[in-house]
């Protein structure tokens, strides 16, 4: 017994777009979130005295961090002015979304000088940016 070819066309045609509408449905990527706004609390930031961070300066910087999604946000790195800083406290911190939270940067660096420094982070996979006052501040007392 022999299969007519319009009973295979048939066949063939209803298998072919449920084999394409499987294989055409794209795998979605992950867009980084949108990066956090940063607010710099100048009159509660403050500098160590020399060597109690391990390094001849330190700064205690608070911020408010707010951010339209929640995520992970860690301080990566920091410059002061006329040089770079080490991280010595900077996270991780969980922001939710639309909520303020307090952070605290606590750098340790070899330069006290005043000016504009910056904070790089990583807020869940987005590598950012922000800008750092560093005024005269006063000692820290704790």
């Amino acid at each position: 017994m022999t299969i007519p070819r319009r009973t295979i066309a048939k066949g063939a045609a209803w298998g072919v777009p449920v084999v394409l509408v499987g294989a055409a449905a794209p795998e979605s990527t992950a867009s980084p979130p949108p990066p956090p706004e940063f607010e710099q609390d100048l009159g509660a930031a403050c500098k160590y005295p020399g060597q109690s961070t391990g390094y001849h300066w330190g700064y205690r910087l608070p911020f408010k961090v707010m951010s339209t999604v929640g995520g992970i946000l860690e301080v990566i790195a920091a410059t002061v002015p006329g040089g770079t800083a080490v991280v010595i406290e900077g996270g991780p911190y969980i922001l939710a979304p639309g909520v303020e939270t307090e952070i605290v940067v606590v750098l340790g660096s070899t330069n006290s000088a005043n000016g504009t420094g910056t904070l790089s982070y990583n807020f869940s996979g987005l590598v950012g940016t922000t800008t750092v006052e560093f005024d005269n501040f006063p000692p820290c007392k704790e």
